[in-house]
């Protein structure tokens, strides 16, 4: 059975079968650009997180746009 998503972020899930990380971030999101920053976020977990279903594996991810 497969695993259920789990929202890790902002605009992000991942979901985790059979040792295979699966992220999914709506594209036709857009929070605007962050102070000091070049680029539009669409989608960010804020920094280092653990991925939920791991033993410990870690990931960031910030997506963008100009």
């Amino acid at each position: 059975m497969p695993e259920k998503a789990t929202v890790v972020g902002e605009n992000i899930e991942v979901t985790v079968n059979d040792n295979k990380l699966t992220i999914e971030v709506d594209l036709a999101q857009d929070f605007g650009r962050p102070e000091g920053k070049a680029m539009n976020r669409i989608a960010s977990t804020g920094g280092f997180i653990v991925i939920p279903g791991t033993d410990g594996v870690r990931m960031q991810v910030f997506v963008g746009r100009k």
